[in-house]
């Protein structure tokens, strides 16, 4: 029995000595960290004792940024209706709604763009929100920015790129694509058809001067680049190498894309500066069937066939 009376005592101190454990400070550091992992209630704990919900810590983040970038739509709620600044900026000119999208947290932009954050901000590197709607993978927030009135003619950035928390780094190539590249890449047709009704030019050019329709090309997006042509694509327009939609069709083994491009008067012998045809394109490839299909359209080959190909 005394045994017993032992072995209970000693357990009663080991939860009085567990329950009087130092909570953690109300700093701005243990705030950050509170929503980093969506604590919600300790968030309102920390708010409650004093913490500033706009203070600023690492790369100038604040807790909205952290909470867009983690995706915690209930704690980026709650900061909103604590008076936290919906468009604040980190040391590169990002806003919250900059981090939600390029990490892909749908629900938490939307909540943003729903309390009015600036579907136009820039950051440092001329970055707006439209370029990174796309990493949310349906086409539903660029369509969502674009009808509370995101610029949709972006003029491309041709300045340092960055990663979101990272060092500004310079871009391999320079600069980007516009919005109606990305979305003839990922085949949204109704965002194209968005973005050409809003003012997108229909023909704007890249950092390789492609244009939206090399781009529906290269993927095989038949029904886009029909869209593209019926909105006055250049069916004949040339990249900075020569390359037509129709090469990059036929480099792509796009059939489909090939028979439409054809269809509305693709020059099936247009040479690159290489001197390539789309029929030497698709021969190297290996696409038989794309060959005898410009063949049949009066296709040639424009390099000469040495024996090595």
């Amino acid at each position: 029995m005394k045994r017993n009376r032992f072995f209970c005592l000693i357990l009663a101190l080991m939860l009085l000595v567990g329950g009087c454990k130092e909570k953690e400070p109300p700093t701005p550091e243990a705030l950050s960290r509170a929503v980093r992992v969506g604590d919600i209630k300790q968030v309102r704990e920390f708010i409650a004792a004093g913490v500033d919900v706009n203070v600023k810590i690492n790369a100038d983040l604040a807790p909205l940024h952290y909470a867009a970038m983690s995706g915690h739509k209930d704690v980026a709620e709650l900061l909103l209706a604590k008076g936290t600044e919906i468009d604040a900026r980190d040391r590169y000119g990002e806003t919250p709604l900059f981090l939600a999208l390029g990490d892909g947290h749908k629900a938490v932009a939307k909540a943003l763009v729903a309390r009015g954050a600036d579907v136009n901000a820039m950051d440092q590197t001329g970055y707006m929100p439209l370029l990174l709607a796309f990493r949310c993978d349906d086409g539903e927030m660029a369509e969502l920015l674009i009808e509370k009135g995101a610029v949709v003619d972006i003029p491309t950035p041709q300045r340092p790129w960055l990663r979101h928390g990272g060092p500004l780094m310079p871009h391999p190539l320079g600069w980007w694509k516009r919005p109606l590249h990305y979305a003839a890449m990922f085949g949204y047709e109704k965002v194209a058809e968005l973005l050409i009704a809003k003012g997108a030019d229909v023909n704007a050019q890249d950092f390789e001067r492609g244009t939206p329709l090399h781009e529906a090309a290269s993927q095989g997006r038949k029904e886009v680049a029909e869209m593209l042509i019926s909105k006055g694509a250049q069916v004949n327009a040339r990249d900075k190498k020569g390359n037509t939609p129709l090469h990059h069709a036929a480099h792509g083994g796009h059939k489909n894309v090939v028979e439409l491009l054809i269809a509305n008067g693709a020059e099936v012998n247009a040479k690159t500066e290489d001197s390539q045809t789309p029929m030497d394109i698709a021969l190297d490839a290996g696409y038989s069937g794309i060959v005898e299909l410009l063949r049949s359209a009066g296709g040639e080959l424009g390099v000469k066939d040495d024996g090595a190909r």
